[in-house]
């Protein structure tokens, strides 16, 4: 049930960002995973929509999954895409960024490949015990990376891009959520309306690439 929460929420901040694309040419989902955001972004009829992942066994999963559905599928290195300079309108990159040490390198192909006025929507994690010691980065799954907003501005005007808008999300780590019984998701559903946004542990952004 906690999962689904945590699904729902980043799903509803992404559908809100990509009724503000206007430019349906084409949309990248990049890494696609299992393929669990291509049923919402199949609803914005971009003219063409591209998804892809370095794992051979996703990848699999994603076709037969989505074996009826107009989508192309491709093995990629997200650090060096084969795709062409300037080749997409949009960009999705969901629950990447976070287990990046190099995000330069990463923004930098984010930028080559999509078009100037073109669109990108990523999340960040604004904190996470798994940073805090090696036994919980160790325990709760393997080394993270967060960022301050400000890391985020930096990178943004490093790689050509404008922020266009922040939603924050989360209580706790989205790992915790997994766990919890109902009676007690619930009591967060309704604290997450009166906590901070800066206390939050998850951020989903929208950039557009500068013209």
């Amino acid at each position: 049930m906690g999962g689904q929460y945590v699904h729902l929420s980043e799903s509803l901040a992404i559908i809100g960002f990509l009724e503000r694309v206007k430019n349906k040419k084409s949309l990248l989902d990049i890494p696609t995973g299992t393929g669990r955001m291509l049923v919402n972004l199949l609803g914005f009829k971009f003219d063409h929509l591209c998804a892809a992942d370095y794992s051979d066994a996703m990848l699999s999963l994603c076709r037969i999954k989505y074996r009826d559905q107009k989508i192309h599928f491709t093995k990629q290195d997200i650090y060096r895409t084969s795709f062409d300079n300037e080749a997409f309108s949009c960009l999705l990159s969901s629950r990447f960024l976070f287990h990046s040490d190099t995000q330069d390198r990463v923004f930098k192909e984010y930028s080559r490949i999509i078009c100037p006025g073109g669109f990108l929507i990523a999340d960040t994690l604004s904190w996470s015990p798994r940073t805090w010691t090696q036994v919980f980065s160790t325990k709760l799954g393997g080394q993270l990376y967060t960022n301050s907003e400000q890391s985020i501005q930096q990178l943004a005007h490093n790689h050509d891009f404008s922020i266009l808008g922040i939603k924050s999300l989360l209580i706790l780590p989205s790992f915790f959520y997994n766990f919890m019984p109902q009676p007690i998701l619930s009591f967060f559903i309704w604290l997450e309306g009166y906590w901070p946004k800066r206390w939050m542990t998850k951020r989903v952004w929208l950039f557009q690439k500068n013209p």
